[in-house]
């Protein structure tokens, strides 16, 4: 019998690394079907979208690309079934059509994430201009006393 040594040992490949969790951008991502609204999407990345806020939750209707609001406590079936769960509820005849709509709605993501960001961002107040400093402001109204003083001086 043959001894195996670290010259005589096979070389091992290790195995292929499968990821763990999705990549980021579909973290962001939530996908699921409405009876009333259709297939919807959320977006994580808008404030308040996030697990643990209690804001309600900003939706897209891919159909029409609006967004709407939900109280989070309405975010559970039969309201909204999440994607993967509402594709394996449907019949085989149905289930394949439903599957191809979804992934073409999923393609078109960049899509409706400037869409969702552009409908949140109107939603929000405007930026107030910031204020000059009070040194600046002072020195400021000096200059115009100062400019009002010498133009009455001149008269």
């Amino acid at each position: 019998m043959e001894s195996v040594t670290e010259d005589t040992m096979p070389e091992m490949t290790p195995p292929p690394k499968v990821p763990l969790a999705p990549p980021p951008s579909e973290k962001t991502q939530w996908w699921g079907y409405s009876k009333k609204d259709g297939w919807v999407v959320l977006d994580r990345s808008i404030p308040g979208n996030g697990s643990g806020s209690k804001q309600p939750l900003l939706f897209m209707r891919c159909k029409d690309m609006i967004t709407f609001v939900m109280k989070r406590e309405d975010w559970r079936p039969p309201a909204v079934v999440f994607a993967p769960n509402y594709l394996r509820s449907l019949a085989a005849t149905e289930s394949s059509g439903a599957g191809e709509t979804f992934k073409a709605l999923q393609d078109r993501w960049p899509e409706f994430e400037v869409e969702i960001k552009k409908q949140w961002d109107a939603t929000q107040p405007a930026p107030e201009a910031p204020k000059p400093p009070k040194k600046a402001r002072k020195k400021a109204v000096k200059a115009e006393v100062a400019e009002v003083v010498s133009d009455a001086e001149e008269e």
